[in-house]
């Protein structure tokens, strides 16, 4: 299984044999959907994948149905790929009228070469999103949008927390059964810091058997893909040091 970041936002590419799934691709410069609000921010790159691993996309997942998540100008590029989503996307793809083939998620799922476990997203999205627990025949597995986190903790001491850092990571050990599980939560910009919780602040938990451990990093780079860039680094590095 290789996994890559197809973006420097939050598109992921899953290659398994000759073929791939793509999740959540938003390949254009900017991050807002015409006149969209929520999202004002730029890529330098539309996509990071070569022109054959475009190719081998046969499937796409869409985890929610907010404009960071579905993008329509990127999905009509794929017009042969096939479209796993919510009853909400579907609903929304549908009076889009879309060539592709669309398929509504369920608990289990067999995506091409892989099987495609879904879960609801953590509060507040529990209503509207998927969390995914992807594995292949071999036994590897990745989850994707492991968010799964008491609402209570988020609303006593806000998502980007040791607290919810270590609810994360425990609450994905339950459900991937991995040896080494990672959570991640921070602010990467350009806004949504205060002065308690500033732009670069962020949270690495690593759990390995029954032992935790939280680490909390602020980096001094104010730009967002500088700190997503750091913020992988230490969290492969962590990995590597709980795999001796």
């Amino acid at each position: 299984m290789k996994v890559k970041k197809a973006d420097d936002y939050q598109s992921w590419f899953i290659e398994e044999g000759n073929e791939a799934l793509l999740i959540d691709p938003w390949f254009d410069f900017a991050l807002v959907d015409g006149k969209g609000w929520f999202l004002q921010r730029k890529k330098e790159k539309k996509s990071h994948l070569t022109e054959d691993e475009i190719f081998q996309v046969k499937n796409i997942i869409i985890t929610a149905p907010f404009e960071d998540h579905l993008h329509l100008n990127t999905l009509k590029e794929f017009s042969k790929a096939n479209i796993w989503c919510s009853s909400q996307v579907k609903s929304i793809l549908l009076k889009k009228n879309l060539r592709n083939k669309i398929f509504e998620l369920s608990s289990s799922n067999l995506i091409g070469n892989l099987e495609v476990r879904a879960y609801p997203a953590g509060f507040p999205y529990n209503t509207t999103a998927h969390c995914l627990h992807i594995l292949n025949e071999d036994g590897f597995a990745v989850f994707h949008e492991g968010h799964v986190v008491n609402k209570k903790i988020i609303k006593e001491y806000g998502a980007v927390s040791y607290e919810c850092c270590y609810a994360m990571v425990n609450n994905l050990s339950k459900i991937s059964k991995a040896n080494i599980n990672v959570s991640i939560t921070g602010i990467a910009g350009p806004k949504g810091g205060t002065k308690k919780k500033p732009v670069g602040l962020v949270y690495i938990g690593v759990k390995k058997g029954a032992k935790i451990e939280i680490n909390k990093f602020l980096f001094k780079s104010k730009k967002r893909s500088s700190i997503q860039k750091a913020t992988v680094k230490k969290a492969l590095n962590l990995v590597l040091r709980a795999a001796k």
